[in-house]
């Protein structure tokens, strides 16, 4: 019998609710599988870095220097690789809902 894996890869939220309830407070990407290699990086809109990660675990909870971003978009570039799958990568747009 071979297993098979049926969820393989990544899923990255559109948007997140950081108001502090608990509840979709932090964006971070969902993996499935095993995970290789990571890197995310979010930009404002003048393009800054305000939040860059290695680790697959650790998310963004809307702050830029401690403060809470204001309702907004924000642009998301990521580098994966799964186990057995060559590197891809990936970007897209997260909105900070208040």
């Amino acid at each position: 019998v071979k297993l098979k894996e049926c969820n393989k890869g990544v899923f990255i939220p559109t948007a997140f609710t950081p108001n502090g309830d608990g509840k979709n407070d932090i964006f971070r990407p969902m993996l499935f599988g095993r995970v290789k290699k990571f890197d995310i990086t979010i930009y404002n809109r003048w393009g800054q870095i305000i939040f860059h990660s290695s680790e697959p675990l650790k998310g963004w909870d809307g702050k830029v220097k401690g403060l809470i971003q204001d309702s907004s978009v924000f642009v998301w570039t990521c580098m994966y690789q799964m186990e057995g799958e060559a590197v891809k990568k990936e970007q897209g747009t997260v909105v900070i809902i208040q």
